[in-house]
């Protein structure tokens, strides 16, 4: 009998002494695995490890391009980031938040066609957004650029005749933004937001915009409606890519076809980010 009680006694010094042992050290939880995770991994931005990892930057293109656009697009990344780092506070490629926000933009309007039907779209789903006007056409479609702002979205510059900056001088180059400005202060106060034609400017540029107060907008997420027909591409360029802060570039005028594409293609687009859980802003309205 008291051997038998040792044997018991010895049994559970051991039983405590390895649950107690077995509390104390690291590795699993009760279900089997590893009780500390390393926490998701960061993919690094495509430009490569020079530039930092954040969120900032332009997305590439989930659909095939042809070599040519691919490499296109892969300078226009790295020169937009470039100068994104050198002018973090009056360059913007995204809006700077962790939010679930989207804005939206138009570029090359207004005109008597693409921008009315893009305004009753976004008037339907009580959208609102920002459209990048060419300082020129404004006195020939004055009534769709009072449309756009009676509707509540925001007329913003993208140049007087849409020179390519990176073409022209700095001097020119100011002039075709003080132009535009002048012209969209005729209907609307002057918001000097700026897109530049093709998303880029020079650095003599840009330190010349930031010193006159502009803030410079690109895009972090391309609808590639300037170069695809189809808008189930659009569309998937779009909600593939949209991102918290996600400032997308699309068309209310110029192109194809009045822009067929890219008014077929908003409804899906509004409706789907909505359902992923995403509300929309003008620029200067965050």
């Amino acid at each position: 009998m008291r051997r038998y009680m040792a044997i018991t006694v010895l049994a559970f010094v051991l039983i405590f002494g390895f649950a107690a042992l077995g509390g104390l050290l690291p590795g699993k939880d009760e279900s089997g695995d590893s009780a500390e995770s390393e926490g998701p991994v960061i993919p690094a931005i495509e430009e490569g490890s020079a530039f930092p990892r954040d969120m900032a930057y332009v997305r590439d293109v989930p659909l095939p391009l042809d070599e040519a656009m691919e490499q296109h697009l892969s300078e226009f990344r790295t020169k937009a980031k470039q100068l994104q780092l050198k002018y973090p506070d009056s360059f913007f490629i995204s809006l700077p938040t962790k939010e679930k926000v989207v804005a939206l933009t138009f570029d090359d309007g207004p005109d008597a066609y693409a921008t009315k039907e893009i305004v009753q779209i976004l008037d339907r789903f009580q959208v609102q957004a920002t459209f990048f006007f060419i300082g020129n056409q404004i006195s020939q479609n004055h009534e769709y650029a009072r449309l756009v702002i009676e509707s509540g979205h925001l007329a913003a510059n993208h140049s007087w005749s849409h020179l390519r900056p990176t073409d022209i001088d700095e001097a020119k180059c100011i002039n075709e933004v003080t132009a535009a400005e002048s012209a969209i202060s005729g209907i609307a106060y002057a918001s000097k937001l700026y897109r530049p034609p093709y998303g880029l400017v020079t650095e003599d540029q840009m330190a010349a915009l930031d010193e006159a107060g502009y803030k410079v907008f690109a895009w972090s997420v391309d609808s590639m409606d300037w170069y695809f027909d189809d808008p189930d591409d659009i569309v998937r360029c779009v909600v593939e890519r949209v991102h918290p802060g996600a400032i997308v570039l699309m068309h209310c005028a110029g192109g194809r076809n009045n822009r067929q594409a890219t008014i077929e293609a908003l409804p899906q687009i509004i409706t789907k980010l909505k359902d992923m859980g995403y509300r929309f802003v003008a620029l200067d309205r965050y």
